[in-house]
């Protein structure tokens, strides 16, 4: 969990907006990224980290890169498996990235606020990306 005050958004007359930039500052600050800090090396299990490069919500591949590196300083590289995907957005996750959704729509509803994100990626590549994920997490679960 980053620590990130969604209530300075103002949207500037854009209608859609990529929140990407304010997670990257929001960690850039030591007392924010300790505070938002998960001890993943505690995770005793194979983990999965599906990332694409065009997410515009947050820096999740480089953020899953960081998780994947404490887990190799921890010798969990045999079990950790990180994959980015080029010109991919935010939503790969099995709540908003099953295969077989529409991919046509790049921006979604912010809960709290209203104000209408970007996801980024492009149409083709994150349909392919949601498919492999899925495959991946399915041979997760069925091992």
């Amino acid at each position: 969990h980053v620590v990130c005050d969604h209530s300075t958004l103002q949207p500037r007359g854009q209608t859609v907006l990529a929140t990407r930039k304010i997670y990257a500052e929001a960690v850039a600050d030591r007392k924010n990224r300790d505070l938002g800090r998960i001890e993943v090396e505690k995770i005793n299990c194979p983990l999965y980290l599906f990332s694409g490069s065009d997410d515009q919500i947050w820096p999740s591949a480089a953020f899953s890169e960081l998780v994947a590196q404490r887990r190799k300083q921890h010798g969990q590289e045999e079990i950790t498996t990180h994959r980015t995907f080029p010109s991919v957005g935010y939503d790969l996750g099995p709540v908003l990235g099953l295969p077989g959704l529409p991919t046509t729509e790049r921006t979604i509803s912010h809960s709290s606020t209203g104000f209408r994100l970007l996801l980024g990626g492009k149409m083709g590549r994150q349909s392919r990306a949601r498919r492999e994920c899925w495959e991946r997490l399915v041979e997760l679960l069925t091992v």
